[in-house]
């Protein structure tokens, strides 16, 4: 490889690696001190990946009052920091580490049904996680810890590399030849484009006023179930906080809300009434909202409820009341004859 085709890698290596770091480390330590109320309000990580938009968002606005920033940043960067970004947060929302890895820990050795078959570098001994987690004590300086630490960072990046080489495997097929849109970042198509015009001199456009006009509304949209959580007596606008609502952050049970619905469909029934989520919807093309509305209704309503009639899934149909979205969605995703968390996954 020459030295003018490594200059570029060399360059965007020299601000992502530390992109990366400050999102990973400042959002685990924050997410590690939310209550879980708010965690679903705060997690960035979720679909479609909130993080991304405020990184751009924030550069966007910087960009448009600081004109070394402008010059420096240009809308190649601006790709390479969401790209950053996402991946970054993708892993510091709140699933990760804090429940999924660091609860492994606690519940790996604390109850007694599987503590004795779990490997031994899967977690510390039992009086060890006890004295660490409940009483303080030297932590990760202790070396008990240490096979813990490393057999975990292994399987990161092992699935990292994993992902990686699968993914190149067709990348040229998908990217280069066929032009497959990306559909993550087909929303964010508009603020490329008006903030290459800035850059260009041409001031703001039609699309750049609105998104910024957009920065205000949704501050005060998203503000009352944040006080809602904060001061008890705060009317509840929305009515997030009651039933059939539930993760905190405008997902509807609809399903538990109309059970003779739910009782001949077998679909999670899960309805988002977040307003951010309809604005983030609204930057997308219809084409792509099409094909995700049609393989959604595919692969969570039809194939299912036929899965369900002819046996699989014994007890969806009769269960139509707390929660039906969310038992109904993992028992489509990880239950025959479908298994789509497997094939989400690429089999991982």
């Amino acid at each position: 490889m020459t030295e003018e085709a490594e200059a570029p890698i060399v360059k965007t290596l020299a601000w992502a690696i530390p992109l990366s770091i400050i999102i990973t480390a400042a959002w685990t330590a924050f997410i590690g001190w939310t209550p879980g109320a708010f965690l679903d309000m705060v997690d960035f990580q979720d679909v479609p990946c909130l993080g991304p938009y405020f990184v751009i968002g924030l550069i966007f606005l910087l960009a448009l009052v600081i004109p070394p920033i402008r010059n420096a940043v240009g809308p190649k960067t601006l790709v390479y920091m969401y790209m950053v970004s996402g991946v970054s947060w993708a892993f510091a929302g709140y699933r990760y580490p804090w429940a999924d890895y660091a609860g492994t820990f606690i519940q790996g050795r604390l109850r007694s049904l599987w503590a004795d078959h779990i490997p031994w570098w899967w977690a510390p001994p039992k009086e060890v996680i006890e004295n660490t987690i409940y009483y303080g004590g030297r932590a990760f300086i202790d070396p008990v810890w240490w096979p813990s630490i490393f057999g975990w960072a292994l399987l990161h990046l092992s699935l990292f590399f994993s992902f990686l080489f699968g993914f190149n495997i067709i990348r040229r097929i998908w990217i280069d030849i066929e032009r497959v849109p990306f559909v993550m970042i087909e929303g964010l198509t508009p603020i490329f484009d008006s903030y290459r015009e800035l850059r260009s001199g041409g001031g703001l456009g039609t699309k750049a006023k609105i998104l910024l006009a957009g920065i205000p509304v949704g501050f005060l949209v998203m503000l009352p179930p944040y006080l809602r959580m904060v001061v008890p007596w705060f009317p509840d606008i929305y009515g997030w906080s009651v039933t059939p609502h539930f993760w905190g952050g405008g997902w509807y049970d609809l399903g538990s809300a109309a059970p003779a619905l739910s009782s001949i469909i077998a679909g999670p029934f899960g309805v988002c009434d977040n307003p951010a989520m309809f604005a983030i919807a609204m930057l997308t093309p219809w084409n792509i909202q099409f094909s995700i509305w049609m393989w959604n209704l595919i692969l969570y309503y039809i194939l299912p409820t036929i899965a369900a009639y002819m046996g699989y899934y014994p007890g969806m149909l009769e269960n139509t009341s707390y929660r039906v979205c969310s038992r109904r969605a993992w028992q489509i995703a990880n239950l025959p004859p479908f298994f789509l968390e497997a094939f989400g996954n690429v089999g991982v």
